[in-house]
């Protein structure tokens, strides 16, 4: 009894999964994080442009057989993996969307067509039933591979979403070009005390803190340039230290990202119409606020307090037309009423009339009733003195 054989497309993706996860005949290394990850060049070759270039002979990676990658998890990169040795699309519907939006990335980063094609076809798919913490990572990502079209489309989502929702923390973890795009989607579905307070936060979080002895300017303290500043008289001018990128260099480097940072704070602040706050609500929160100088404070306090001016007049204007068309629907309604009581007295006077008209026509009637009456009697008792019986 003979039996089918297998066929390329039955045994290949299996077998080169197997040499996968025994690493058998592995000619090179992929380090991500703390995992060295043994691959076969001629696969990673075949499956991306971007690995074929690296393993080309002149580069250092070509000649230690490492590559080392800081754009990507572990995890991400073992599913990565994993589909380039064995096209399997169909393991790719158990991933979350999370991954399937991080694994489009690599796909785009190491140029791997038919992953990326994958990777939309599933996130096409599944875009109606997204949450919104993933909306926003398929939002950045679209921001990051210039997709304009998935931007629109997934802003109009988050457009609609942000109205049901408590603030998700995953608006937070945007990077800050797109996090600024974000508050210009949600400008006119959020109140702007909420998207002042959804920019205080997201300061705060990432280090951004308005220097209180230079209310002109603001620093940024990242996490990154958390470290004491060193006095002048420490510092090494001495050619070694200089091409050893002195610290001396580095405080020049920060002068020159807070002032981006700077920019950056002035650009997002910008987008919030304070003067659609109430006094109250601009009190209690960029009143408050660290990250706005005091002249913008007062600059703003007054365009809202000329704006309630202006607004009260406005009302005011409104009420008075309003009491002069009430007291000249005042005057119209005592002129109907007069005019009612007089058509009302008019048609009591006729009714009179009509009822002394009345009883005269039935006194008529009644006298020529009595004479009818009358001359019936005396016509009988005339025919009976005339019998000549």
């Amino acid at each position: 009894m003979s039996t089918k054989p297998a066929t390329t497309e039955s045994w290949m993706p299996s077998s080169l999964k197997q040499l996968m996860e025994e690493g058998d005949f592995a000619d090179c290394f992929v380090i991500v994080g703390t995992r060295r990850f043994p691959c076969h060049k001629v696969i990673l070759g075949a499956a991306s442009e971007f690995f074929k270039r690296t393993f080309q002979p002149g580069f250092a990676e070509a000649k230690t057989g490492e590559v080392t990658l800081s754009d990507v998890t572990e995890d991400i990169f073992e599913k990565f993996r994993l589909y380039v040795y064995t096209s399997d699309r169909t393991s790719l519907n158990d991933y979350s969307n999370q991954d399937i939006i991080k694994l489009k990335e690599c796909a785009n980063m190491w140029m791997v067509e038919p992953l990326k094609l994958a990777c939309v076809d599933i996130l096409q798919k599944r875009f109606p039933k997204m949450i919104y913490s993933d909306l926003l990572l398929y939002f950045e990502h679209a921001h990051h591979v210039n997709d304009m079209q998935h931007v629109s489309k997934i802003s109009d989502a988050l457009k609609k979403g942000i109205s049901g929702i408590k603030t998700t923390e995953e608006i937070y973890e945007l990077g800050s070009d797109v996090f600024r795009e974000y508050l210009n989607v949600i400008k006119d579905s959020v109140q702007e005390k909420y998207r002042f307070e959804m920019v205080e936060k997201y300061m705060t979080i990432h280090g951004f803190e308005l220097n209180q002895s230079n209310l002109n300017k603001c620093e940024c303290r990242g996490i990154e340039n958390q470290r004491e500043k060193i006095p002048e008289a420490s510092i090494d001018l001495s050619v070694e230290s200089i091409n050893n990128f002195s610290d001396a260099s580095f405080v020049s480097l920060e002068s020159s990202s807070q002032k981006v940072h700077i920019e950056y704070i002035k650009t997002v602040l910008s987008l919030i119409d304070y003067t659609k706050m109430t006094v109250n609500e601009f009190f209690e929160g960029p009143g408050k606020s660290k990250i706005m100088s005091v002249e913008d404070k007062f600059h703003f306090l007054y365009k809202i307090a000329a704006k309630t001016a202006a607004e009260n007049d406005g009302l005011q204007k409104y009420v008075n037309q309003l009491q002069q068309e009430r007291q000249q629907l005042q005057q119209e309604r005592q002129q109907l009423q007069v005019k009612l009581q007089q058509e009302r007295q008019q048609l009591q006077q006729e009714r009179q009339q009509l009822q002394q008209k009345l009883q005269q026509l039935q006194q008529e009637r009644q006298q020529k009733h009595h004479s009818v009456h009358h001359c019936r009697h005396h016509n009988y008792n005339g025919g009976l003195n005339d019998d000549p019986w």
